[in-house]
């Protein structure tokens, strides 16, 4: 096993051609591979620790052949975990952004564009010529950007601390310029925002009532209404909560959970509304005045927190209550992804009465 990590290695760090940019899947295909492949097949109880080594070679290696030995990382991952690999690959994906993004910089220079103007049609074989004699490494970066993607997907959906870090390097407005560029992006900039055990306080003022729940690994606040009207009608509280007319279905929520993925377009209603807590006046009372929504397409953390928690005021008379989303919203992106929306207890009309208080 040590002869064949070694060639690998040491193959992984020959400079790749242009060539080779432009169709990188020859390099999966290599002898050094194939070797590493068939060995690891025979030694699964070594995974772990193969995997260990070549994350943390990653940034010795070819930009273009460390991408491809990501992806190759990405299936180990699946097989046994991030194990120590996630937050040193996710390292090295941040700066990898960073050089599509100059790629893609240098490309609208070359055709007097502004970089969000820039298409792919626009960067021609003279532009990547060019490129590439003056910026290789970013050149590499950009065609093996597709690749590393895959297993940062695998990192990020499973390990929160990796998703931390990732949040922590500032990278989201290049991402959301790359992923236009290159398709598989677009699920990091999703799983970017997937909320991490985040606990949630709910109010339905007029009721009386509300409950607090912790939220996993939901990306928007559509997805987490639709699973917070579920879970009310699975614990039997949809009619405490006034959801009116609500009918469960197993299909929409089996795609909310990730059990299964939509196969067609369904439109979602609310039978509540949902504001943030700044639509309470001083005694705990909705003033109708206010339109403080909870905005659907945005993150669940962004959620304002009152009394230090993030906090949803229900409340089914206003004239906002019969909003809809498309099923496009609610589902699960990626295996490795665990959402939910647990329920943990209800409030006593006591503590109902202290969270609706502005004087704390």
């Amino acid at each position: 096993m040590k002869e064949e990590l070694f060639e690998f290695l040491k193959a992984m760090k020959q400079p790749s051609s242009l060539e080779e940019c432009k169709q990188p899947k020859v390099i999966l295909g290599q002898e050094a591979f194939g070797r590493l492949f068939w060995k690891i097949k025979e030694n699964q109880e070594k995974i772990p620790e193969i995997l260990s080594v070549i994350s943390h070679e990653l940034s010795q290696m070819d930009r273009l052949r460390a991408c491809c030995s990501a992806y190759f990382c990405g299936s180990m991952i699946e097989e046994v975990g991030v194990s120590n690999c996630g937050e040193v690959m996710v390292e090295f994906y941040c700066d990898l952004i960073k050089s599509c993004y100059e790629f893609l910089e240098f490309s609208s220079k070359q055709e007097d564009e502004e970089i969000e103007d820039l298409t792919e049609d626009q960067i021609t074989e003279q532009t990547l010529e060019k490129a590439f004699l003056e910026m290789p490494d970013a050149v590499r970066s950009y065609y093996g950007c597709n690749f590393i993607t895959l297993a940062i997907m695998d990192i990020i959906t499973r390990d929160h601390s990796s998703r931390r870090l990732l949040r922590q390097k500032n990278c989201y407005e290049m991402l959301e310029t790359v992923k236009d560029f290159i398709p598989n992006v677009d699920y990091i900039t999703q799983v970017y925002c997937a909320c991490m055990k985040l606990p949630l306080l709910v109010l339905a003022p007029k009721e009386k009532r509300g409950f607090l729940a912790e939220v996993n690994d939901v990306t928007n606040c559509f997805h987490l209404l639709t699973f917070l009207e579920a879970e009310l009608y699975k614990s039997g509280l949809a009619k405490e909560y006034q959801l009116k007319e609500y009918q469960f279905n197993e299909e929409i929520y089996q795609w909310a959970t990730g059990e299964k993925m939509p196969f067609c377009g369904r439109t979602v209603n609310a039978h509540s509304q949902y504001y943030n807590y700044q639509v309470l006046n001083k005694t705990g009372n909705i003033n109708t005045l206010v339109s403080d929504l909870i905005w659907g397409e945005m993150c669940p953390e962004a959620i304002p927190q009152f009394h230090g928690i993030a906090t949803i005021i229900m409340d089914s008379e206003t004239a906002f209550a019969g909003r809809s989303w498309g099923s496009e919203f609610v589902f699960c992106c990626h295996e490795g992804l665990n959402p939910y929306f647990h329920i943990e207890r209800e409030l006593t009309l006591e503590e109902v009465q202290e969270k609706l208080s502005w004087d704390q």
